[in-house]
């Protein structure tokens, strides 16, 4: 059994860790939207070709914007 010291001490590692894991998907979100905003010009162009290519890249980010989401509900 814990005492409450080590009880307290592994909250606060707990609630650190939980603020890095934050700070990590807030600036990893930052890193992607320049990525969006290129793919969403890419989905504009008249080449079909380069615009499959623009409907990967927001796939892409979508999915990992949904994987960065799914470690907030753990």
């Amino acid at each position: 059994m814990m005492t409450d010291e080590e009880t307290a001490a592994k909250l606060k590692r707990l609630a650190a860790l939980e603020a890095t894991i934050s700070s990590l998907r807030h600036d990893l979100r930052g890193m992607l939207s320049p990525a969006l905003l290129v793919a969403d010009r890419l989905l504009a162009h008249t080449d079909p070709i380069v615009v499959r290519a623009g409907e990967t890249v927001v796939k892409a980010i979508k999915r990992a914007d949904a994987r960065l989401d799914e470690t907030k509900e753990r």
